[in-house]
């Protein structure tokens, strides 16, 4: 095709032909105009974009690129102030055109301010999957679709500079990677990743070292998902779920802890579970609904607050002194609220009023 165009190929278009070529070498369907060089035809079924009737106009009214009568939010400004902290940011998926009674669709991953509820896109050149903050909280760990090759990969944010690199090894940039976590001393990420091969719903667990981007396996694959660290980094808490059938609801939702050496040991029944600063686990009984905390042999419970009816997900501060989650029952859909788990008295946050929040991070 580029030989027959030879005005197409220059060293300032060489760029854009690469990418043609990555994209037919990909094997979605991709049509490229022989005339234009212009993709007319992108993607996969169900999910097609085409172009028809293309032209190029020799001129355009100037009107039609008027701004300055538009009101701009201005979205290179600090989303903190001097006198605040970065504890003070949150990560939520937001669809801002969902309304009440759609499949969710696609959404964004945006950095949100607790107290101002102002928002910033977190700066992933590609779609996020899901993320978590680093140590130091400039940098965001998130697994993101990578064009053409088919994967969720795991991919380094430098919040400063908006630097994307992707990091671990090739069990983490390849298939389906999801629900990254650091460590509290900052020294691992604990990724999940979907393995067809132990079963459709099954995940292995790999850890990945941030300084030398080794990655490890973890125990066996298991349905699971809300990784969490314990306090001292030395292990972890997640959930074992078990179903009757793939299309039925689970009829079995166990809090577990998984150590180092790869060891799983039953903790209590429950799901969406956290690790507190005081070795208690923050956990949903699975039949009741109400939020408990328990020790880590799954004794001593106790009810959080009135037991937060409605509330859901679980994405504890820093401090794990509060936390992030999502209240469902309002007609506009699920919204954001912080909880101090002390009390349970609940706060929502003052975001947009407007289209599906989702996936707390904090």
């Amino acid at each position: 095709m580029f030989e027959n165009n030879k005005e197409l190929i220059s060293s300032k278009n060489k760029t854009q032909i690469d990418e043609f070529r990555k994209l037919l070498a990909s094997k979605v369907e991709t049509r490229i105009s022989n005339k234009t060089g212009i993709i007319t035809t992108r993607g996969i079924p169900g999910k097609r974009v085409w172009i028809e009737d293309f032209k190029f106009d020799k001129s355009v009214d100037a009107s039609t690129f008027e701004v300055t009568t538009n009101e701009w939010i201005d979205k290179t400004a600090r989303l903190i102030s001097d006198s605040e902290t970065l504890e003070d940011l949150v990560i939520l998926s937001h669809f801002p055109s969902w309304l009440p009674g759609q499949p969710k669709g696609d959404s964004d991953s945006l950095l949100v301010n607790i107290n101002s509820g102002k928002t910033l896109r977190v700066p992933c050149v590609h779609v996020v999957g899901s993320s978590c903050f680093g140590k130091d909280r400039n940098i965001v760990y998130t697994t993101s679709a990578i064009p053409n090759e088919g994967v969720m990969g795991l991919v380094k944010i430098d919040l400063r500079t908006g630097e994307n690199t992707r990091i671990g090894g090739p069990e983490v940039q390849s298939g389906i990677s999801m629900f990254p976590k650091v460590s509290p001393d900052g020294k691992r990420i604990a990724v999940l990743r979907l393995d067809p091969t132990a079963g459709p719903l099954k995940s292995q667990l790999y850890i990945v070292d941030v300084e030398s981007e080794s990655t490890t396996p973890l125990g066996k694959p298991l349905d699971t998902a809300f990784v969490t660290w314990l306090p001292d980094s030395h292990g972890l808490v997640l959930v074992s779920r078990e179903y009757e059938t793939l299309s039925s609801r689970t009829v079995s939702t166990v809090v577990c802890r998984i150590d180092l050496n790869g060891t799983l040991n039953e903790i209590i029944e429950g799901e969406f579970p956290a690790a507190l600063s005081d070795g208690r686990i923050l956990y949903r009984e699975h039949d009741s609904k109400l939020w408990h905390t328990c020790d880590l042999k799954g004794e001593n419970t106790r009810k959080v607050g009135d037991g937060l009816k409605g509330f859901a997900w679980s994405a504890v501060s820093p401090n794990r002194k509060r936390a992030l989650m999502m209240k469902f029952g309002k007609l506009s859909g699920p919204r954001p609220y912080v909880v101090d788990l002390a009390t349970g008295k609940a706060k929502e946050l003052p975001v947009s009023g407007y289209g599906l929040w989702a996936q707390p991070v904090w």
